[in-house]
């Protein structure tokens, strides 16, 4: 079992994303004072009756502690995009954070990975970088307009830099 690191070098989108607590439904009894009957002991969710008092089951909806969900759905903002924006680094990704990169094949940008025989080394300016952000914001004008609309006006950055993905 191994680890791959892959690195891209260019444009790319970060998103701000809205979160709210996960939440999970668990089955207590109905029976007030039964040991079943608090939410810190619930009984197993294939129980239709308390295995103590005999009571009915009732289900109640809790909050997950440690888990957050965001209020966007990443693949329905691809899906959206017809994928010319694509997610990156999702799996490991920063709670609350969505990162998009071009999925154009003319895209400029440089993609960096270990398995790669040998590196490119290129010197960058501003103007440099000034250009492929131009070209990028160009190419993908109209998919910036459906990630405002998914994430809001302010919470949707163009950027340039080198981001990671571990697979």
């Amino acid at each position: 079992m191994g680890m791959h690191y892959t690195g891209f070098l260019g444009p790319y989108v970060r998103c701000g994303v809205l979160t709210h607590p996960s939440t999970k439904e668990i089955k207590v009894c109905s029976k007030r004072g039964c040991r079943f009957a608090k939410k810190s002991n619930p009984m197993d969710d294939a129980n239709n009756f308390c295995p103590q008092c005999g009571s009915a089951a009732k289900t109640k909806e809790v909050k997950d502690k440690g888990q957050i969900v965001d209020v966007v759905d990443i693949y329905d903002v691809m899906m959206a995009t017809d994928e010319r924006l694509t997610e990156f680094n999702s799996e490991y990704g920063q709670e609350g954070i969505h990162l998009f990169v071009s999925n154009h094949i003319k895209s400029l940008g440089i993609e960096i990975s270990r398995d790669a025989r040998c590196g490119e080394i290129k010197q960058y300016n501003g103007v440099d970088i000034d250009q492929e952000l131009m070209a990028f914001r160009d190419r993908h004008e109209r998919d910036l307009d459906i990630l405002h609309e998914h994430y809001g006006e302010d919470r949707v950055e163009v950027c340039w830099g080198l981001i990671g993905e571990i697979s």
